[in-house]
């Protein structure tokens, strides 16, 4: 054993001085007397305090004049620590000068999971635009009260001849529109120019994509998006971009939903009878409920002898969803609740 590591005292007890993870496993201890004798295994775990990276920023990112010197930049890493605080930094590198973005950075953290020691974090960090006009490094440091680790990315600023494989930034999404309405696909095609871009629909008629020109219905945008205009019924789509450097597609579905009209499924009752002593200096709550598939605006008014008043200014209303639906040969939608509170009914 070695005496400068251990202490072994005089009550039985084991002292283990700057201990490591080397040091865990499992240890006895082994006592007797004239009378017998007796052992326990103990089982050490010496936990380590280094905060690690253990998702690094890419080797390279690239960005492209047009697009990206003037935009945003997320990094991205996974942390793990036996803290929740740490500090971050991050700085840009470039012909031997370095600059310090710190101050300019937003970022964000995610536990993501948790053992019974060590919590792994997503970190991200938002750049609000590159500093610099030219390639370099992006060095990202974080610690905490014990230690700390980097990471780094190259940037590289696309020139001609610069080949970057294309993608979608962001990438086309489904989207549910009304039948009869128009609808845009909204993506952003991106990498070395020139780049290809064409959109395809999957037939009806004959199988098959079938691709898509610019005309009154559709519209190929510069960027990349789709617009279709008066929209009569689902759709499966295949957008595909390509360059000298690759190609790449995403899929998109184009949903539609039947505009139904409003029906108050549930009407106000025909009299509503207030006791002159009690109710009429205090609130009275009318209750309906309605279909429909779009947003509502609420009026109400008052007739007495011939005259029309208008009340929209003194009511509260409260519009909740329920759990119930319907659906008929006209379309399908939910069914809400309207609450209208009047405060204050007068004797009239």
């Amino acid at each position: 054993m070695d005496d400068a590591k251990y202490t072994l005292h005089s009550n039985g007890s084991l002292g283990i001085s700057d201990s490591e993870t080397a040091d865990s496993g499992v240890y006895k201890v082994a006592i007797s007397n004239p009378h017998g004798a007796a052992t326990e295994e103990i089982k050490l775990e010496v936990l380590s305090t280094d905060l690690i990276i253990i998702k690094h920023l890419p080797e390279e990112t690239v960005l492209m004049p047009r697009n990206d010197l003037n935009m945003s930049i997320l990094f991205n890493a996974t942390v793990t620590s036996m803290e929740k605080d740490f500090t971050i930094s991050l700085g840009h590198s470039s012909r031997g000068i370095y600059e310090d973005l710190t101050e300019h950075i937003v970022y964000e953290m995610t536990k993501i999971d948790r053992n019974d020691h060590v919590i792994t974090w997503k970190l991200d960090v938002l750049l609000p635009y590159p500093h610099s006009q030219s390639s370099g490094d992006i060095t990202l440091s974080v610690g905490d009260s014990h230690n700390g680790d980097i990471t780094f990315t190259h940037i590289v600023v696309g020139e001609d001849g610069y080949n970057v494989a294309p993608f979608f930034d962001p990438v086309p999404k489904s989207v549910a529109t009304f039948i009869g309405d128009n609808v845009l696909i909204d993506t952003k095609a991106k990498g070395s120019t020139p780049l290809m871009v064409k959109w395809y629909i999957l037939g009806t008629d004959s199988p098959g994509f079938t691709e898509i020109e610019n005309d009154g219905k559709y519209e190929i945008h510069s960027n990349g998006s789709l617009s279709i205009k008066n929209v009569l019924k689902d759709g499966n789509y295949w957008v595909v971009i390509s360059n000298s450097a690759g190609t790449t597609s995403e899929d998109v579905k184009v949903s539609t939903v039947q505009r139904t009209d409003l029906v108050i499924v549930k009407p106000l009752p025909l009299k509503t009878y207030l006791i002159p002593e009690k109710d009429l200096h205090l609130s009275i709550s009318v209750n309906a409920s309605i279909t429909s598939t779009e947003d509502i605006t609420l009026s109400l008014g008052r007739s007495l002898r011939g005259v029309y008043e208008d009340l929209n200014d003194y009511i509260t209303f409260n519009i909740s969803e329920t759990t119930e639906q319907f659906n008929n040969v006209e379309g399908s939608g939910k069914i809400w609740n309207i609450s209208l509170a009047i405060p204050d009914i007068d004797a009239d």
